[in-house]
């Protein structure tokens, strides 16, 4: 609003109209080559456009011309305010580096690896040595640092199998098989543990008593 009374249309000259002019095909150039400046070149343009607004106010304020010059002002202001703005939106919105720390993040997928890596070297540690219980605990707890990995719910299943525990070996090696179809090892001990899941079954069977 404050632009629209400053400026007065009926009196436009041609300072008016190449200010007009030179602001919209400045506008058209940047939004063309926008996408080639890196980060600080954008807010170099930004800052110019700034610089060169104030350049008019001043001289609207020396050679008291101000409904003249406070045109090229303001448009080269507005200007200014819409590549700031523009790249502030992009910033947040496409996650630049200015707005994530990649090494941190990377450090972190790192250190989640390792503590990964760990549980499992743990967990095959205390299962050759049939300490299974504590083996299940490390492998079960590798599970919350990497969710979609088929090495622990395999060693759960093969944990399960030694402990008789038939049914939930099945589920785990089952859930191997969900996560990668073509493993090979878990199919062989899911077939191993049906196995083994129905000759318990037959073996709790009450026999039936043969009649005399």
């Amino acid at each position: 609003m404050t632009f629209m009374i400053l400026i007065d249309f009926n009196s436009l000259n041609w300072i008016n109209v190449i200010s007009l002019l030179g602001g919209i095909i400045l506008w058209v150039i940047y939004s063309q080559i926008r996408i080639y400046l890196t980060s600080k070149q954008n807010k170099i343009v930004a800052l110019s456009l700034m610089g060169l607004s104030l350049i008019f106010l001043i001289l609207s304020l020396v050679k008291r011309e101000w409904r003249n010059l406070l045109v090229p002002f303001f448009i080269l202001l507005f200007l200014a305010f819409l590549v700031y703005r523009k790249n502030l939106q992009e910033g947040l919105l496409k996650g630049k580096p200015a707005t994530i720390d990649y090494k941190k993040e990377e450090e972190k997928k790192q250190d989640l690896q390792g503590r990964y890596l760990n549980d499992i070297s743990y967990g095959k540690m205390y299962f050759k040595e049939k300490k299974f219980d504590k083996a299940r605990d490390f492998f079960i707890h590798s599970l919350k640092l990497k969710e979609d990995a088929t090495e622990p719910w395999f060693f759960i299943g093969l944990i399960n199998i030694e402990l008789g525990r038939y049914e939930p070996a099945i589920l785990s090696f089952k859930k191997v098989l969900d996560i990668s179809p073509s493993h090979e090892e878990a199919k062989t001990k899911l077939e191993e543990a049906k196995r083994l899941f129905n000759e318990s079954k037959s073996k709790k069977k009450p026999k039936k008593k043969s009649k005399k």
